[in-house]
């Protein structure tokens, strides 16, 4: 889908959706209003032409115009509260989980097809397999662990899932913007700069080798079997700045989280949820040292440049969000 830029107007209500009532796992389906969000509507008698899917506290991951990434839902914002619906497996997710997560990180990257979003109810046209669209990408999702929302993930759409009897409706998430969160949604975006190195680091890669990648493991898999571009596959990684994203982006921003006489400053003139900040640095830190173990083992095995340095991120990401998950934590502790 190709999403819609809200412009916030002082005498214009605004929604969001409130993340804290959501949960890992929840289906978000969308209503836009361009032509091609209204040819889905109106080929697939839905309300709804787009689908995302929960993956972390407050991010979601969609298929957009411009590939699969994972975005803030906080940046998010709908013009009336019928552009939204919630769906929520109606049985018990927790042993799904992981592999549902797994399966949507896999894809980032993945470029999207128009074609095959617009051919679900056309049978004739068909696309690349691999390209995605934005319910296949949740049906998939879903699939891959061992839940049929549908009865065919592959040509799955918004209506689909909306009228999937394995989903329930959530109920009051949708809440009134703020100013503060119309300012937010509308501020720099660290999943924006985020996508845009990754993308370029594909396509880079892709130029490179001659080669169609699609998803970052695509240029993985071409270098264990091509040793002989590492070092320029290495020049491309560094380039893009997808090894220095949090260093100079997140960090720079959001001081408090990372230092702590940024975070005592920060403290005595900001009143802030420690117990949320504490969670959420200790997923990061979780959902990084998973990635790292595996980044740790390749560097050993394949004796590889490229995979030296993706090794160096994945402990510097692990030691950083562990040591600002224990600095809020001592807050919490110092509190009571």
């Amino acid at each position: 889908m190709v999403k819609q830029k809200i412009t916030p107007r002082e005498d214009k209500a605004l929604y969001i959706l409130n993340i804290a009532k959501l949960q890992i796992g929840d289906i978000i389906l969308e209503s836009g209003d361009s032509w091609y969000s209204n040819g889905i509507k109106l080929a697939t008698n839905s309300q709804y032409s787009h689908a995302k899917i929960c993956w972390s506290q407050g991010s979601c991951i969609e298929a957009l115009s411009d590939g699969v990434h994972s975005n803030n839902i906080k940046r998010t914002l709908y013009k009336q509260p019928s552009d939204v619906k919630v769906l929520r497996y109606k049985k018990d997710i927790t042993p799904y989980v992981d592999r549902i997560v797994s399966s949507v990180r896999s894809k980032i990257g993945t470029p999207y097809s128009t074609l095959l979003a617009i051919g679900t109810k056309i049978p004739f046209i068909t696309d690349d397999d691999r390209k995605q669209f934005c319910s296949k990408l949740v049906a998939l999702a879903f699939k891959d662990a061992g839940i049929n929302l549908v009865q065919e993930a592959e040509i799955c759409t918004p209506a689909d899932l909306e009228n999937s009897q394995e989903l329930e409706c959530v109920n009051d998430c949708i809440d009134l913007a703020t100013q503060e969160e119309i300012e937010f949604a509308k501020s720099e975006n660290f999943l924006e700069v985020q996508k845009k190195s990754t993308n370029f680091l594909i396509d880079e890669c892709s130029k490179l080798a001659n080669a169609e990648f699609l998803t970052l493991q695509d240029v993985e898999l071409f270098l264990i079997n091509n040793r002989e571009f590492d070092q320029c596959f290495s020049d491309i990684l560094q380039k893009s700045g997808y090894l220095t994203l949090l260093e100079d982006f997140e960090i720079p921003k959001n001081k408090y989280r990372y230092d702590d006489n940024e975070l005592d400053k920060f403290l005595n003139t900001t009143d802030i949820d420690l117990i949320f900040e504490y969670e959420l640095q200790k997923k990061l830190c979780k959902r990084h040292y998973e990635t790292y173990i595996q980044a740790k083992n390749n560097a050993i095995d394949l004796n590889l440049k490229y995979f030296d340095l993706i090794n160096d991120l994945y402990t510097r990401l692990v030691n950083i969000h562990c040591n600002s998950a224990e600095r809020f934590l001592r807050r919490i502790k110092h509190k009571k």
